[in-house]
């Protein structure tokens, strides 16, 4: 396989392994890497599989190898942002955009609707209704007659579904709860059908999944809440997602005390939720949960 030497170079670097040892690892000299790196020598399918094996990339992203530097670069900016995203750092988002906006891989329609949809998050002036007609336009350039009805027929994309989330919190914020409700029920009954990868699954369902049972909740559906809040703690624990666990766990307690049952049960998520959160660095929510702990269920967690 011909790839990128310099690519290979940067990966390894990056993953903080000397040409010895990885050489080591994938069972050829470290004279024979080195001809690698510098695109002397072409990777056999299996030392191309041992080599992404042996840094702890997948397997499937071996196309990184086939980009040039330049490339690379934009991608690591966009993986960046993604995971500014998840975290929910618009600051630091707004601050790295014009950067990114310059790269050339701005210029490809889907990164364009990813920068259209990171300025509206990050616009602290736009009202919520101007965002959300805005929201509603950037789906449009990827499924142009969209249709929230039809939402479960969709094969959304990891971008898709971010931008349909964030719709349905803008719909909550203008007291359209039942149509957002809606949009997040028909996503939860077609997630099989959205084409995101293995590594987006525990990223996007588990906080759609805790939008959507919060919600069941405040409605007084709580049995179909706790079991969407379960699965969704079931999702993040097995993928090792603990951001969204806090909140779902806090979620399960508040359905179970609506249920009457066990209260040492109850306290026991209510003190996962609260470390969790604590861990999780939401200090805020930590809060939220210590005093709704000790106000509603005279629980004390700390």
């Amino acid at each position: 396989m011909k790839v990128n030497g310099a690519i290979i170079k940067k990966l390894r670097k990056e993953a903080k392994i000397s040409q010895k040892a990885l050489a080591e690892k994938m069972f050829v000299s470290e004279k024979q890497f080195s001809r690698y790196e510098t695109g002397e020598s072409e990777m056999s399918l299996w030392v191309y599989f041992s080599f992404m094996e042996a840094i702890g990339m997948p397997s499937e992203n071996y196309w990184v190898l086939y980009m040039d530097s330049n490339e690379y670069n934009d991608y690591l900016k966009y993986k960046k942002l993604r995971r500014l995203l998840r975290d929910s750092k618009y600051k630091e988002i707004a601050k790295l955009l014009p950067e990114f906006k310059k790269t050339h891989l701005s210029n490809e329609k889907f990164i364009k609707q990813f920068i259209d949809y990171l300025e509206v998050l990050c616009n602290e002036q736009s009202d919520s209704l101007t965002a959300l007609n805005r929201l509603f336009d950037i789906i449009c350039q990827s499924i142009p007659s969209f249709d929230e009805a039809k939402i479960d027929t969709y094969r959304m994309t990891y971008n898709e579904l971010c931008i349909v989330s964030s719709i349905c919190d803008l719909l909550f914020n203008i007291n359209e709860d039942e149509r957002a409700l809606s949009i997040l029920l028909k996503i939860l009954d077609g997630r099989k059908k959205m084409r995101t990868s293995e590594d987006d699954i525990p990223v996007i369902f588990p906080p759609i999944m805790c939008q959507a049972s919060n919600n069941l909740g405040r409605i007084g559906k709580i049995d179909e809440a706790l079991t969407i809040a379960e699965e969704g703690l079931k999702i993040a624990l097995e993928y090792n997602n603990i951001r969204c666990v806090p909140a779902l766990l806090y979620i399960i307690a508040c359905c179970k005390d609506l249920k009457n049952e066990p209260k040492e049960e109850i306290k026991g998520l209510l003190l996962q939720a609260y470390w969790g959160a604590k861990m999780c660095e939401n200090l805020a929510f930590a809060e939220t949960i210590k005093k709704d702990a000790k106000e509603s269920f005279n629980i004390f967690v700390d």
